[in-house]
């Protein structure tokens, strides 16, 4: 019990002395996979199904708050988390609102926490579950997410989501912004206009 008071006590402070507030070039995004490739569940039966969460772009962090929030149509039961490094301090439930400090300041991309949902294979088609702010922090900027810098300051990132039993109207694209693409379709004339 004493241990569990100290990091809570260690996670929201983290997020509570944060300074001044900005946005980044960011996003807090939701996979069905631990690589980060696909945002898409197929919950067709009866089965658990993790979801994790993945802080992707160019920014370094030290640590971050928000929820995760089953809704249009997805029929899923939380049943926990688990945080990517045990040595991550943290303050509440993703179903409800959670702060994560984080060991270090890291660079993206960042394993956060896998959260286990039970599906009863009733999900509708473009049902979702999404990341949202954490309701009970006393940091607020519509639907982003707050995350500390490593200078302690608040950065605001989008918010991702899972798309359950996909169909061609709702499929998930896996957010890549701010990462890096070693090559990218163009053409001759675009290229020619950047020494231009």
């Amino acid at each position: 019990m004493r241990l569990a008071t100290i990091m809570a006590v260690a996670a929201s402070a983290v997020l509570l002395c944060a300074g001044a507030a900005w946005t980044q070039n960011a996003w807090l995004a939701l996979y069905t996979d631990e690589a980060g490739t696909n945002c898409n569940l197929l919950d067709s039966g009866r089965m658990l199904h993790r979801v994790y969460v993945i802080y992707t772009g160019t920014a370094p962090i030290a640590g971050l708050e928000f929820r995760l929030e089953v809704e249009r149509g997805a029929a899923l039961n939380y049943l926990g988390e688990s945080v990517s490094d045990p040595s991550y301090l943290t303050a509440g439930r993703a179903d409800e609102g959670v702060g994560v400090a984080l060991a270090a300041c890291l660079t993206p991309p960042v394993h956060v926490m896998s959260v286990l949902y039970e599906g009863l294979g009733v999900s509708s088609i473009c049902g979702r579950v999404r990341i949202g702010p954490d309701p009970r922090s006393p940091h607020q900027n519509g639907d982003m997410i707050a995350t500390v810098t490593c200078d302690f300051k608040i950065a605001w990132v989008d918010p991702g989501h899972v798309t359950t039993n996909p169909d061609d109207s709702c499929v998930c694209e896996v957010e890549t912004r701010g990462v890096p693409s070693p090559t990218e379709v163009s053409t001759w004339g675009k290229v020619k206009s950047l020494y231009n």
